[in-house]
């Protein structure tokens, strides 16, 4: 197993509690006509520099057939993570807003320190989630 694919095990809890979060907080508005949050598992993910603090981020990007990017999930080796995935639709109850995302966003308990840190899992995260409003013109 590659670095890449053992970040992503361990991950894995936080990047499904980042998509249900983001799920329920579409819900709030859109309860009657369900938006799609893309499953963390149709990301393609990869591992990047984080010029903040040198280590790698595992980011992770939804894109449609056309290829354009509908979301993405980082989770950063500090235990901070976010995530967005488009909505773009009209503010079901109120016609001068257009909801363009939903964000969730937290921090993540990484498992025993006594295990090598490419071994360690996501044991728990603490996570919020809002909607990115528009004003319409």
């Amino acid at each position: 197993m590659n670095t890449l694919e053992q970040r992503l095990l361990s991950a894995r809890p936080v990047l499904d509690a980042l998509c249900q979060a983001m799920r329920r907080e579409a819900a709030t508005l859109f309860a009657r006509e369900p938006v799609m949050i893309s499953a963390p598992t149709a990301a393609l993910y990869r591992l990047q520099h984080d010029p903040a603090d040198g280590t790698e981020s595992l980011v992770g990007e939804w894109r449609n057939a056309q290829g354009h990017r509908l979301g993405m999930l980082v989770c950063h080796a500090s235990g901070h993570c976010f995530a967005e995935h488009d909505i773009l639709r009209a503010h079901p109850h109120d016609p001068r807003w257009f909801v363009e995302a939903v964000e969730a966003w937290g921090l993540y308990e990484i498992g025993s320190s006594e295990d090598p840190p490419l071994n360690q899992t996501a044991n728990r995260a603490e996570i919020q989630a809002e909607l990115r409003l528009l004003q319409q013109p």
